[in-house]
Order: structure tokens, then sequence, then C-alpha cells
């Protein structure tokens, strides 16, 4: 179990509840055993791994998957953590991924099936099967890899690997994948689904204020609104405009640290803010304000596409594209009804 000091102060000590974690058990045969995890001492900012042992009977065929919050003192507690489902079986398969579990549109993310064959004889013609939950915010790119396992001993693992892209568009955030395997040994022998849960495509809600403007237009002020649902605090912000802006140079932000806490320290430079340390990053589930000052406009109406890279304390980013529409401005004087007035001073 991962835990993070997100305090701004040290934690200890730092344990499981319960300890060892509660498990959830659906199959037949005895439900796995775990041994207790140690502590951890977590200086701010900082974390740390509690380490839980577990074993089950040859018997036990099925999935578990475990429950469990971080604790200190029986005071200070993190929200409630549920572990992926790990299938439990003399021929298994569970599933992995060396890619982050939180990623932005455009990354890759590699999924990876792990076989096992404990069954005590040789298994052939293995093939995995891997899908996404519906509405998942992927796209298929290639595998299995490889595309089938000719044989494999007992007491031995194989693995198995699919490519997939983050993208935009899916509506099911967080998403997790299902699996399973199939081989022959006498008899066609099928894997307990395997459930892959804790993945989640990283976002950032972008506005901008005024939400459109005029053309032919001087000294026009655009502040954009960054609200971090990402993957890590964000340390950057660069705005790129579209063709027929023109950045004049002059820009602020307001990022706010926590509530009721903001700062105005973060650094410009051709339309790009940068942090000025990492306590002055903007944490997750808040935003910050980013205006700069244009001295020109696109000279007639159109819709501008602003691009906000925002990038997190790990250098990972995403683009996000930001319509502006740009309104026709015209406003000629009515010459026929001009009229004259006096005043009197007195």
């Amino acid at each position: 179990m991962t835990v993070k000091n997100n305090s701004s102060v040290a934690q200890n000590p730092v344990v499981s509840n319960a300890n060892a974690p509660a498990g959830t058990w659906t199959g037949t045969g005895a439900s796995p055993n775990c041994t207790a995890g140690g502590s951890l001492s977590l200086a701010a900012g900082a974390s740390g791994t509690i380490i839980f042992s577990c074993s089950s009977v040859a018997t036990a065929k099925g999935t578990i998957f475990f429950t469990a919050i971080a604790q200190r003192g029986g005071t200070v507690t993190s929200a409630s953590a549920i572990s992926t489902t790990l299938a439990i079986s003399t021929f298994i398969a569970n599933l992995g991924t060396s890619s982050a579990t939180c990623l932005y549109a455009g990354s890759t993310l590699t999924m990876i099936m792990t076989i096992s064959n404990n069954t005590g004889s040789t298994i052939t013609g293995i093939n995995g099967t891997l899908t996404p939950i519906a509405g998942a915010p992927v796209n298929y790119v290639s595998g299995p890899t490889p595309a089938s396992i000719a044989s494999m001993a007992t007491a031995t693992s194989a693995t198995m690997t699919w490519v997939y892209t983050i993208n935009s568009t899916g509506t099911t955030n967080p998403f997790s994948y299902n699996g399973f395997a199939t081989g022959t040994s006498g008899v066609l022998l099928t894997t307990p689904t395997a459930v892959y849960s804790p993945l989640k495509r990283g976002v950032f809600a972008v506005t901008a204020n005024p939400a459109s403007t005029n053309a032919a237009s001087s000294n026009t002020e655009l502040t954009f609104n960054v609200t971090n649902n990402g993957c890590a605090n964000v340390n950057s912000v660069a705005v790129t405009a579209p063709v027929g802006w023109t950045f004049g140079g002059d820009a602020y932000s307001l990022v706010t640290l926590a509530a009721g806490s903001t700062i105005e320290t973060w650094t410009t430079g051709g339309g790009t803010f940068t942090a000025p340390n990492v306590a002055g990053q903007m944490p997750l589930g808040f935003d910050g304000d980013f205006s700069l000052v244009y001295t020109a406009t696109p000279s007639a109406a159109t819709t501008s596409v602003f691009t906000l890279r925002v990038t997190d304390a790990t250098g990972a980013f995403t683009d996000v594209p930001l319509n502006v529409p740009v309104n026709a401005f015209s406003a000629p004087l009515n010459d026929a009804k001009n009229k004259l007035w006096r005043e009197d001073f007195k």
C-alpha cells in the first residue's frame, strides 16, 4: 500500500487500518491469509510503501481485493483505498501495467497480463483476452504480444502485453480492464477473470474570461482559468495563441494553494507561467488564473483556438485546446441623428 503525506508536517507512525487489509473473497476454498505490514514515518510531501504478504491453499480458486485506510495515531486518517482485484487459482492471469496509473490524453498505456501455471502439468495453446470497460478513454494500438504462447511447463509464468493510447473522448473515468487466459491440458482450462482498476485519465478544466472578444482590438486581456484534476501538482502553464493574436508581454497569475490561500509569484515569460518552487505548485483540486494582454486580435471574425500546455510536477503534460470566438466589431456613428447640445455655466 503506497501512502503519501499531503500535509505540511511530518506524520509518524503511519499504519494500515485494518492491518492486514480486509480482503473480499469470491470463489471456492479458503480465502487467502495476509500478514500485517509495518509502519512508516513520512516527512511532509513524502511517500512510502507498506508491504503485506499473503498466501492461499492449493484448492483455492477465485478472486480477492483488499480495502484499507492509512492511519496515524487513530486520529489522522486517509480516504479508503481499494486494491486491484487478484485472481487466485492453479492457472491464473493477473493484470498490471508498466505505465503510470494516471495518464493524460496522448500518453501510452501498456497493459501486462502475467499468466502462471501451477497445475502440475504442461499447458499448451495459451491465449489471453483483455477488455477495457465500456467508455474507457483508450484507443487500441497493438497486442497481445506474443499473439499466443505455445506451451507452459508447470511452475512457470509468462507475460502478454497490449498497448493503448489515452484519448480525450472516453466518458468512463476512472476506468478498468478485465482479462483472462485459456489453455489446454487434457481439457480446456480458463483462468478466473482478473480486474485491473486503479486507472485514471488526468484532465484540466480550462475556461477563458471574457469567453469571446472583438476583432481588430488592442490591449485585450484574456484570463485563462485552469483547474487541476490531473495526476499531480501543476508546475507550469504555457499559453500558445493562434495566428492573428499579438502578445504584448504583460502577464500575471493568481494561483490557489489551499482554501483561502493564493500566491502571485509564478514567473512569466513568453506566455509561460512557472511555479516559483515545489511549495508554490498548484495542488490537485485547486485552480489558478493566468492573464495575458494582447496588443492585437484577429482583423476579422473567426474562432481562435488557443492551446494550453499544462505540465505537472513529474514532467508529464497535456495540451488543452480552448476556443475563443472573435466577433466582428462595427459601431458607426449615425450622422442623421446627431444633435447639438449646449451647456450653460453660471
